[in-house]
């Protein structure tokens, strides 16, 4: 049967009513039937069930009886549904019979005076309480003299405290007469404990007046007191005790005596009146009372009532809330509620014990996410809910799901599934929940919305203290109920990831949650306790002390111990904190400190995983690096980063290559260090590897550009830089020209283009050097080319000059009196700079490239080809010039160090004869002359005719110059 009671109301009900028939009768008794009500509140439970009971037993001829016990009414436990919760709730109550069981104001009086325990009540105590049970009598029947002995009997609680207690112990923010007594003993602010704990036994006064019951109250059941169908009155007491209190102190002790009285005055028989305000202020006259209540009729605090004879507070509103709510509910939407939580302080969470362990500061954010009734494809649901919470900031996500209403609460877990996993496919670190507790949950957030609603849509509310102060109240009350809705909700969440249900998380905080997700997600995370450096974002000042600390690594001191800190400048701290507890920098054997891989224990055993992301690589963009240093499974900081990356560089400098912008980077210098902490992008790190082959070519390229200054180690790094600076410190011009072979302009252009040492020792010079046998003999051999062909071709340009001055190129021998000779005849302050620097050859100390750089107005070093062919042809053209002028130094007086000849001839009578004009110096005159000496010697010794010989002469001449002409072609 009771199985299928519970799974058929009706079946239950047909039992009972089968059972009453066959026995004299049934009664069901449900105690704390309450316990049921606010379950049912709280999850969106249904009570029709009582409604089938309550009709059966009504059916029964009194055969069947059902007694719940509560201990509050019936609506005040649907107070937090919806207006159609409510209204389907006072339908069922409609069915039952309300039998109220509470006790009478004078009831609890007289159970107070038993209670309380006094050695002696002051005499003017009973004058007060028979003022009271004589005002009392007026409004309803009792016995004065009785009422009086009680209520005085309560002290030190003052007679109108101790009458009005009973009407406040049946509110909705108390029980019943356990509310009395617990008053009576809780030590709470402005309580009857705290009153006696502060208050010397024979202090005069009136004991616990009314006015510190109303203090109690508010301290203590502030939001309470201005919620539900009460809160405009409680809101407009509030209001009217603020501007009495700027009257004075005794204005606001009459305005709450007043205020209690309107609020808990309903059985007590109490009004506001003169006779009652007197007996609960008597340290005031009754002048000086008149004059109080007087001046708050005038400022509008209370009103008089001269047919009641008394007073009543002013109503300064007619805004009604509750109509306005019901006009402005709606249906939920999935943006307004999701950034609910942040909004009262449910999050983000931060990982508590993950920080502790890890060091890494991580928080979540506590996300409420709406199913809605008409989402039906549930993947594409998920997938669009993933892609908008993907855009936030936080570490990971805690997703509470909540369906928008009734119809869409059934099993919850497969959307919970879906949607961990769309939040781990948008790369989203979290959690989600599923809670039963979510029905007053919606319920509560909807009339919170609702009332933003209303406060935008009522302009009248700005100029309506009272409403504003109503509606303000109900919204710290609805805000405070809605926050521990969630918690609740929250505790009894079962949880979902992307790996599936995590039951481990059920009934757990949400610090617990968060640590356990970000110890799933980034589960390789090192341990790295820096609280300057180990953030996203760290201070100026944190990254200034990271620079000095990088600035130090890549300096000389990087061999002593703490690398040479001196004090305890910041940059200490962080080697402390981040270096050394991996021990990336320790002691080496030959006893210099160095950097090197983590240890393979302890804290550096955790920094393994993060740091073999770069030693796997064969290369690395350190920004792309750092990407994967920051997400799971590793969830490095980005501060930490440059730091890491630099001490891996630094232990790896030998099997590692570095390029900025492409550009290989010889040295790791503080310049270099900036880069790499403002522009990661633009640094690439390269790994090294060759065959057995190529580390031989290495080792003898090495031993060849070795000198006794200096040995190149046995690297690829430094024996690139080895190469490529032989062929840098070559002058411009040995950098571009093609006068070399071949050969060696393959290797030259083969160093000098390259950004890459691996590359071009085991790539580029292999295929400039394919055929070649013994490469690295061809490689010094171009080295030697190379460094030698600028010096050739300033030889060739002195030699060039000699020849074309007819003197000797190792001594210019006679050159000096030539130049004496032609200064300034010409006029031409260019030629005399030429014949200036030619004649400072003569002396020994001539400068050919300082010549060299007078022809073509740039220095050799920078010369192209072109500019060294031209450079030649203005030698020739000046040279010329210098023997022109030689056989013009007459003009200027001095004897001629050359001379002109012109030579005309003709052995051809159908020819024109050839004339040939030319210049001789001195010395190639004194030549000449011993050559015609030779030949005319060599004629008169010979038997020839005169005009034989005259013809031999003629055709030697006529036989130079074809051999001139075919030189010149």
């Amino acid at each position: 049967m009771t199985a299928a009671a519970q799974a058929d109301d009706r079946f239950l009900c047909d039992a009972l009513k089968m059972a009453a028939e066959d026995r004299a009768g049934v009664l069901i008794l449900i105690d704390e039937l309450g316990k049921f009500f606010e379950h049912a509140a709280a999850e969106g439970g249904d009570v029709h069930l009582l409604q089938d009971l309550a009709e059966c037993a009504a059916r029964s001829n009194g055969r069947l009886v059902l007694v719940g016990v509560l201990h509050q009414s019936f609506a005040q436990y649907a107070g937090r549904l919806s207006r159609l919760g409510r209204e389907e709730w006072a339908k069922i109550q409609g069915r039952f019979l309300d039998i109220p069981f509470a006790a009478g104001p004078d009831e609890v009086a007289a159970l107070l005076a038993r209670a309380i325990d006094a050695r002696s009540v002051p005499k003017g105590n009973y004058d007060r309480a028979l003022r009271l049970a004589n005002a009392v009598a007026g409004r309803r029947a009792v016995d004065v003299e009785v009422l009086a002995q009680t209520l005085s009997q309560s002290w030190p609680l003052h007679p109108a405290t101790a009458l009005i207690l009973g009407p406040v112990s049946r509110q909705r923010f108390a029980q019943n007469e356990r509310s009395v007594f617990g008053f009576l003993t809780s030590a709470e602010p402005h309580g009857f404990h705290s009153y006696l704990a502060t208050t010397p036994v024979n202090a005069a006064g009136a004991g616990y007046t009314p006015d510190r019951l109303w203090d109690y109250l508010v301290a203590n059941f502030g939001l309470e007191l201005t919620a539900g169908s009460d809160g405009a009155r409680v809101s407009l007491a509030l209001e009217a005790i603020e501007r009495a209190a700027v009257r004075g102190p005794e204005h606001a002790r009459v305005a709450k005596v007043a205020a209690l009285i309107e609020l808990f005055r309903n059985g007590s028989g109490l009004m506001v009146s003169d006779a009652v305000l007197g007996a609960c202020v008597p340290d005031l006259s009754a002048d000086e009372l008149q004059a109080v209540l007087a001046d708050l009729v005038e400022r509008a605090v209370l009103m008089r009532q001269p047919r009641l004879g008394g007073y009543a507070l002013f109503a300064g509103t007619d805004f009604d809330l509750e109509e306005a709510l019901n006009q402005h509910r709606e249906r939920l939407s999935a943006n307004e509620i999701a950034n609910l939580p942040s909004h009262l302080g449910v999050g983000p969470v931060a990982a508590k014990r993950h920080y502790f362990e890890k060091g890494a500061l991580r928080t979540f954010e506590v996300v409420l996410q709406l199913l809605e009734a008409g989402d039906t494809d549930l993947q594409v649901w998920a997938e669009q809910v993933a892609r908008v919470h993907a855009r936030r900031n936080a570490a990971g996500l805690i997703v509470i799901l909540m369906p928008d209403s009734d119809a869409a609460t059934g099993s919850l877990d497969r959307p919970a599934k879906l949607l961990a996993q769309a939040l781990a496919d948008a790369g989203v670190i979290g959690a989600v929940g599923i809670s039963k507790r979510i029905f007053l949950l919606r319920e509560n957030i909807g009339e919170l919305f609702a009332l933003g609603r209303v406060e935008a849509a009522h302009p009248q509310l700005e100029g309506d203290r009272i409403a504003r102060r109503e509606l303000s109240a109900r919204r710290g009350d609805i805000t405070d109920a809605i926050r521990r809705e969630l918690l609740e909700a929250i505790g009894g969440c079962q949880w979902w990831s992307s790996e599936g249900r995590l039951k481990a998380l059920d009934k757990r905080p949400l610090a617990f949650i968060a640590s356990e997700v970000a110890d799933r997600a980034y589960s390789s995370a090192p341990v790295l306790h820096s609280e300057l450096l180990y953030r996203d974002r760290p201070s100026s000042s944190a990254m200034a002390a990271a620079r000095a600390l990088a600035h130090a690594m890549v300096s000389a001191k990087s061999s002593e111990a703490d690398l040479g800190f001196d004090g305890f400048p910041a940059e200490l701290g962080l080697y402390l904190t981040i270096l050394k507890p991996f021990e990336l920098h320790k002691l080496g054997s030959d006893g210099a400190w160095r950097f090197c891989d983590p240890a393979k224990t302890g804290a550096g055993a955790s920094l393994w995983p993060a740091w073999q992301e770069l030693q796997a690589a064969p290369s690395m963009i350190l920004s792309d690096l750092y990407a994967r240093w920051g997400r799971p499974p590793y969830g490095l900081k980005r501060g930490v980063m440059p730091i890491l990356a630099l001490a891996f560089l630094l232990a790896h400098r030998e099997t590692t290559a570095v390029y900025v912008e492409g550009s290989y980077q010889a040295v790791l210098d503080e310049t270099f260090v900036d880069r790499l902490i403002q522009a990661p992008s633009q640094i690439e790190v390269r790994a090294i590897a060759r065959t057995d082959q190529d580390t031989a070519f290495l080792e003898r390229l090495a031993e060849r550009l070795s000198t006794a200054d200096e040995t190149v180690p046995v690297k690829a790094l430094p024996v690139a830089a080895a190469l490529f600076k032989r062929f840098r410190l070559l002058p411009e011009w040995s950098q571009r020209t093609s006068t070399l072979s071949e050969r060696t302009r393959r290797v030259r252009d083969a160093v000098i283009k390259a950004n890459d040492p691996e590359g071009l020792l085991f790539v580029q010079l292999p295929a400039a050097l394919e055929g070649v046998n013994d490469r690295v003999a061809t490689i010094d051999a171009a080295i030697r080319e190379a460094q030698s062909a600028y010096p050739a071709m300033l030889y060739r340009l002195r030699k060039m000059l000699a020849e074309r001055l007819a003197t000797d190129p190792e001594t210019f021998d006679g050159v000096g009196e030539r130049v004496t000779a032609v200064a300034g005849v010409t006029a031409d302050l260019r030629f005399d700079a030429f014949a200036m620097r030619v004649g400072e050859f003569a002396a020994g100390v001539g400068d050919i490239e300082g010549l060299a750089s007078l022809l073509v107005h740039k220095p050799p070093r920078s010369w192209s080809d072109r500019e060294h062919d031209l450079a030649q042809f203005e030698l020739a053209k000046l040279a010329q010039r210098f023997r022109e002028a030689e056989s013009m130094a007459e003009l200027k007086g001095r004897e001629p160090t050359a001379q002109a000849i012109s030579v005309m001839f003709g052995l051809d009578p159908r020819a024109q004869p050839i004339r040939r004009a030319f210049h001789v110096s001195k010395l190639e005159l004194e030549a000449a002359d011993k050559l015609a000496e030779a030949l005319l010697e060599q004629l008169r010794h010979s038997d020839t005719p005169q005009n034989v010989k005259l013809a031999v002469l003629a055709r030697a001449f006529e036989r130079l110059q074809d051999r001139h002409l075919e030189a010149a072609e």
